[in-house]
């Protein structure tokens, strides 16, 4: 980003400042100029090996990073007044040069503060971000709210009175608030939540080659969260979950394999076994590096998802993978091998929830395959795994009301085939006629373009 304009002529202290302003980079991509803070110049901002902020001249701004880019010091100085704020284990210490004094100790609950020869205990309430929204104490026997905090999406703090004394900057994602410079420090880079962006370019943006690398938690803030500044996660931990699972399971197949006597029926069987969990992990990693930016979230309680399943978004263009929180291993396999598919595009997503033009009964049994075998890992000690028929899964939907799979066609259909085709041409057309697209399929973005380069 090289300028951004406000023309709403606001000139309330929080959001963006009415105006145009600039932003320059060094060579590395790390943030030097950002004109609407007033860091000014070529050099507003100097970073050091580690492309960290080191010092902010025009803000009096100084910090100081250990060898692996932990956070020591800062030290702010207005005229000829210079306080400095040490780091060191959850310790924070304030004041002028020899002078400093513990400010509080942080606790996983919130932090203790020294009153006179005595200690005050501050908790805080946290939304499922882990953003602070109340900070309160129990001091006078009662609890007795200190701080309250609100945000925009992005982490914009939009509070109103109270607040702490000494107040507390452990805000958003529960990062600290730098108030010389209006960022927060997520520890690998400061975050502009006004803009929003980094300062830097992300130190792992290998692995995310579809997002910029300036973006926060790929644009999805109300989903995940980026604890350190270099990768951005399911605070629900629904993924990493299953993924851990699934490296369980496998090492212990494994095992079971080097250092147990078994026959070879059982061996062939937990051979398989071991190939499927391999084949899951390998699925996880296809879709962790595509340019689909696959978002896991809690199922609704209500609803056609509420049990899981697959969903598309048109506004942000996202696959939604809806795991119930807490449920089987095999449930969650179930919707990941969905998502699998639909990243081969083998299935394809509609915006009423209804089968798409891609699905077959052979999607769904490829599903409830890869369910069966991580739920029924007791048949391989027996040697006995028949999986699943199209007849079977035919006769599994008429065992719920309202009849399900029964209209699903035969497969293999994918979107090479004939039906894929088809519904191909169909979104070429409605990019050509600027029309709504109502199904989604891996690549449709691109189809849709042409049908509007064909239009002009």
């Amino acid at each position: 980003m090289q300028s951004a304009t406000d023309v709403s002529g606001n000139t309330a202290p929080n959001g963006y400042p009415s105006g145009t302003f600039t932003y320059a980079y060094d060579a590395n991509g790390n943030m030097v100029t950002d004109n609407s803070k007033g860091m000014t110049g070529s050099t507003g901002i100097t970073y050091n090996i580690l492309n960290l902020p080191q010092a902010i001249s025009a803000k009096g701004v100084t910090y100081t990073y250990s060898a692996d880019g932990e956070k020591l010091r800062r030290a702010v100085t207005v005229g000829s007044a210079t306080t400095y704020t040490d780091y060191i284990d959850g310790i924070e210490y304030d004041g002028s040069a020899g002078a400093e004094t513990i400010t509080f100790i942080q606790t996983e609950e919130g932090r203790i503060l020294p009153t006179g020869s005595t200690y005050n205990y501050e908790y805080n309430l946290a939304d499922h971000l882990g953003d602070t929204r109340i900070t309160f104490d129990t001091e006078t026997g009662v609890a007795r709210v200190q701080q309250q905090d609100d945000y925009m999406p992005f982490g914009m703090d939009i509070s109103t009175p109270p607040v702490g004394n000494p107040q507390n900057y452990y805000l958003y994602n529960k990062k600290e608030w730098q108030t010389s410079l209006g960022l927060y420090d997520y520890g690998a880079r400061f975050y502009d939540p006004v803009v929003p962006r980094w300062t830097t370019v992300d130190p792992l943006a290998e692995n995310y080659f579809p997002i910029s690398e300036y973006s926060y938690a790929a644009d999805n803030p109300i989903r995940f969260i980026d604890p350190s500044g270099m990768t951005f996660v399911d605070p629900f931990g629904l993924e990493a979950q299953y993924e851990q699972d699934v490296n369980t399971n496998k090492s212990t197949v494994d095992n079971i394999l080097a250092n147990m006597n078994l026959s070879d029926d059982q061996k062939a069987a937990f051979q398989k076994f071991s190939e499927g969990l391999g084949d899951i992990l390998d699925e996880l990693k296809s879709l962790s590096n595509s340019d689909v930016v696959y978002n896991v979230q809690k199922a609704p309680d209500v609803g056609p998802t509420s049990e899981g399943g697959l969903g598309y978004n048109f506004n942000t263009k996202e696959v939604t993978i809806f795991i119930v929180a807490g449920m089987h291993l095999g449930l969650s396999g179930h919707e990941f091998k969905h998502a699998y598919q639909y990243e081969k595009g083998q299935v394809s997503l509609r915006d009423d929830n209804s089968p798409g033009a891609l699905d077959d009964i052979g999607d769904e049994t490829a599903a409830y395959n890869r369910q069966s075998m991580l739920d029924n890992a007791s048949n391989y000690f027996n040697g006995k795994v028949h999986p699943y028929t199209d007849a079977d899964i035919r006769a599994k939907g008429l065992s719920v009301n309202p009849p399900a799979y029964q209209d699903l066609p035969p497969g293999a259909i994918d979107i090479n085939s004939p039906a894929g085709k088809a519904l191909r041409q169909k979104t070429i057309e409605a990019g050509r006629n600027g029309q709504k697209v109502h199904e989604a399929y891996k690549g449709w973005e691109k189809d849709y373009a042409k049908g509007v380069k064909q239009s002009q």
